[in-house]
Formats: structure tokens, C-alpha cells, sequence
């Protein structure tokens, strides 16, 4: 669903922007509330001038936006909708509100056997569900795991991620080189499922 909405300075169509959570290259991320039902919501913030400047960007969100609504599990993070304005891209998100997987383990330290366990799992099945659906997620890493205060996990960022089929190879060096599988890093054609799950390994050593 895509709405046309301007921006009144405070919010987006019916969305008030509160506090900002964190931004990157291309966006900003701030946390919102749907002013109709009180729901809080995450509000990834896209400026169209950066984006006509950089097209690659732009294709990069519209895949992004196209294979999260492929995508339906409860350990991957909601895509609500599209908002439009003059100005900016805004995606409507699932908000969480323990944070993400990198801070936790920064704050807190290592992951007891049981905890990690229970994470792991969560992680696993949300990435299950995206091969299942053709889709290789290819930047798997403890920033892009958010947390509720609940114990749930889901899967975000899917600015790299790529629709292929299985018996497919990849191509493109993408992702965090930490985490990425050797092939990756050399250059040479790669599985993507694969190389996601090389990143989930990684991600449980961590």
C-alpha cells in the first residue's frame, strides 16, 4: 500500500515521529506512532533527492520493499506500508523495543548456552522462511537482529537481499566482511543460501 501524504512537520500521513533510533548512509530511523490505534511503529526515513542522486539506492529500496511482502513470519520484521511525500521515502515498520542483537551482546556480554540457544532458533526459522520463498537475506549480522523485551527476535535490513532460485549462483560481494562466507569475500560465484546460513554460524560463535 503506498499513501501520497505530506509531511506536517511532526509525522508522516497518520504516523507522529517521536524519538530517533539510528541512521545509516542512505536513512534515518525513527521510532513512531500510529496516531489512529496508538501502535508504536518504526519509521525508516528516505530522502528522494539522495536517492534520484544515487539510482542504484533507489533500486536497492524498491527490491527492499518488494520482497518484504513476500515475506510473512514472526521472526522477521512487519512491513506495515509505504509512505509518500514530496520530499521522502518512509517505510512503516514493526518497532522493537529491546534493540538490536550487536548492542546486547556489547552491554551485556556473551550469551549464556540456553539464551543463545533460544535466539538461534528464532534466527534460523525466519531465515528458513526466506529461502523457502526464494529469498537470500546476504547481510546477516548481529546489528541487523533486533530484539523485543520479551525475548523475541526478528530479521531486518533488507537492502541486499536478493529474489533467486535455488539452483542459482550469485555474484555480487555484498554484506558485512565479518560475516560473510569465504567465497564471497574471493570473488567467486556464491549459493546464497549458503552464504547465509555461513553468516548464521558466525553469528552463534559470536
Amino acid at each position: 500500500m503506498c499513501n501520497e501524504s505530506a509531511s506536517s512537520g511532526k509525522g508522516y500521513g497518520k504516523y507522529l515521529v517521536e524519538e530517533l533510533l539510528g541512521k545509516g548512509s542512505s536513512a534515518k530511523v525513527f521510532a513512531g506512532r500510529n496516531t489512529e490505534t496508538g501502535e508504536k511503529v518504526a519509521l525508516k526515513v528516505f530522502k528522494k533527492e539522495k536517492l534520484e542522486e544515487k539510482p542504484h539506492l533507489h533500486t536497492l529500496l524498491k527490491r527492499e520493499m518488494a520482497l518484504m511482502r513476500l515475506l510473512d513470519h514472526p521472526n522477521i520484521i512487519k512491513f506495515h506500508e509505504v509512505i509518500s511525500t514530496p520530499n521522502k521515502i518512509v517505510l512503516v515498520l514493526e518497532y522493537m523495543d529491546g534493540g538490536d542483537m550487536y548492542t546486547h551482546l556489547v552491554e551485556n556480554g556473551k550469551l549464556d548456552e540456553e539464551e543463545a540457544l533460544k535466539y538461534f532458533r528464532q534466527l534460523v526459522a525466519a531465515v528458513r522462511h526466506c529461502h523457502d520463498r526464494h529469498v537470500c537475506h546476504r547481510d546477516l549480522k548481529p546489528e541487523n537482529l533486533l530484539l523485543s523485551k520479551d525475548g523475541r527476535l526478528v530479521l531486518a535490513d533488507f537492502g541486499l537481499s536478493s529474489n533467486i532460485k535455488p539452483t542459482s549462483l550469485l555474484a555480487t560481494c555484498c554484506g558485512s566482511p565479518h560475516y560473510v562466507a569465504p567465497e564471497v569475500l574471493e570473488g567467486r560465484p556464491y549459493n546464497g543460501r549458503q552464504a547465509d546460513m555461513w553468516a548464521c554460524g558466525v553469528i552463534l560463535y559470536v
